[in-house]
């Protein structure tokens, strides 16, 4: 390997550690159909029980 290409892939795992420690992902990752969220079902429970309960308030 080269120094340069050492660089470039030491450039990009940084650039990648970043990212991930923002919480931020990559586009392509963002976009991934095959990527879902899994959900427990007891947070499903709370979140239709919030959801039947919720009211939206907003200040003008």
């Amino acid at each position: 390997m080269t120094e340069e290409y050492e660089l470039s892939t030491y450039d990009r795992h940084e650039l990648n550690y970043n990212q991930i420690a923002l919480s931020r992902l990559p586009i392509s990752i963002m976009g991934d159909y095959t990527i879902q969220t899994i959900r427990n079902s007891s947070e499903s429970k709370i979140n239709k029980e919030k959801s039947s309960n919720s009211r939206t308030i907003t200040d003008y």
